[in-house]
């Protein structure tokens, strides 16, 4: 399952070397995730990157968030919660995330209480990073 994950993320092509008429029920499990398959396959295809590394190996990475016309896909999909202050995207369930600053948001695991993943909503229908 961590090597799917990490391919998924990597955006990387998949080779199979396995004798496919053997594959085990497990295997084939793991090679049909739909989550996995839905990071792997979104249509940005950007790679994902390390964005920030805590004490130990706990490691988090996030994808860029791109503005495009809506057209009613899941990954275009967000809510905002206004009680956590955090915008989830709800087919990744990540949390829009601004830590790399210079502008950028990105997509990334969400941390209660992170300053980089509050924002708030404003009476003019804007969204702001909460100060």
């Amino acid at each position: 399952r961590t090597h799917m994950a990490f391919w998924a993320i990597l955006k990387a092509p998949l080779l199979l070397g396995n004798d496919l008429t053997k594959m085990t029920s497990d295997v084939l499990a793991i090679l049909t995730n739909d989550e996995v398959l839905k990071i792997n396959q979104d249509p940005l295809g950007v790679q994902g990157k390390i964005v920030h590394t805590e004490s130990g190996n706990s490691t988090k990475t996030a994808r860029p968030v791109i503005a495009v016309t809506c057209n009613g896909s899941p990954t275009q999909k967000w809510t905002y919660d206004k009680s956590a202050a955090t915008i989830v995207n709800q087919d990744t369930k990540g949390c829009m995330d601004s830590s790399q600053g210079r502008g950028q948001v990105m997509t990334a695991p969400c941390s209660p209480g992170s300053k980089s993943q509050q924002w708030m909503h404003d009476n003019a229908g804007e969204i702001h990073m909460k100060s």
